[in-house]
């Protein structure tokens, strides 16, 4: 056997073992941008929520220290604003320990800190998608690319489909206050 022939078969070789190891490698990044995809949605849903819930708690004790306030300066008897003092004291106390713990904090602050967290975890969300689709498309150009497709067809590797997004999702949601 000629030494030619011997070392164009090691190439050959070699080539369809880095081949090989390539849609190994690509499938597995694939299969971890998706895991990445769906743990970032579980933080958006945490997240949006989470955020949603304190900046409606903090909205409705401001709004009672308001409407608590409004009462108290309305016509009441001596009797009743003894009461409503009371009452706007004690709300007084509950926004005092609020704002101990988050002094910084107002209703446009709590919306805009919400506001702030949402759109950093859908640029997480969109970072991931991103690499989804990059790993996904060069995994598809190796299968459907000469010669790596005949490595392909051998393995049966497939072309992976690419993370899109729905019509619907595409219009984006909208969080409404009551």
């Amino acid at each position: 056997m000629n030494i030619w022939v011997i070392i164009i078969l090691v190439i050959v070789i070699l080539w369809v073992i880095s081949t090989s190891n390539s849609f190994n490698k690509y499938q597995v990044d694939i299969d971890n941008a998706f895991a990445d995809i769906d743990a970032t949605l579980e933080k958006r849903f945490d997240v949006v929520k989470n955020a949603y819930n304190a900046a409606m708690n903090y909205l409705n004790k401001e709004q009672q220290m308001f409407i608590e306030t409004a009462k108290y300066r309305s016509g009441m008897t001596v009797s009743e604003m003894a009461e409503a003092e009371k009452k706007i004291n004690e709300c007084i106390e509950i926004f005092k320990a609020t704002n101990e713990q988050y002094p910084e904090l107002t209703a446009k602050d709590a919306m805009l800190n919400a506001q702030k967290v949402i759109i950093s975890t859908e640029e997480e969300l969109l970072a991931a998608r991103r690499i989804y689709n990059n790993n996904v498309a060069i995994l598809n150009k190796k299968v459907n690319n000469f010669p790596s497709s005949l490595i392909a067809s051998i393995r049966k590797v497939k072309e992976r489909e690419f993370f899109k997004v729905s019509e619907e999702k595409k219009k984006g949601f909208q969080i409404e206050l009551d």
